[in-house]
């Protein structure tokens, strides 16, 4: 299950950068990660990208 939050009209702003969100599944294995930093294999700089896991742990090569 994913759940997602909606600011309301008069909430109070974000601060700060996005960096990391992982999610897992039921038995608390790494499915996915989106990121925001560098990554040499999509280019130079700060780059928002994915990764999905398999049941062994690997990854995907970074897609954005």
């Amino acid at each position: 299950m994913i759940v997602f939050f909606v600011a309301k009209k008069n909430a109070p702003k974000a601060v700060g950068t996005f960096n990391t969100l992982r999610l897992y599944d039921k038995n608390h294995a790494l499915r996915l990660e989106i990121a925001y930093h560098a990554d040499n294999q999509l280019g130079k700089g700060k780059v928002l990208h994915y990764h999905i896991y398999d049941d062994r742990f690997s990854k995907t090569k970074g897609e954005y």
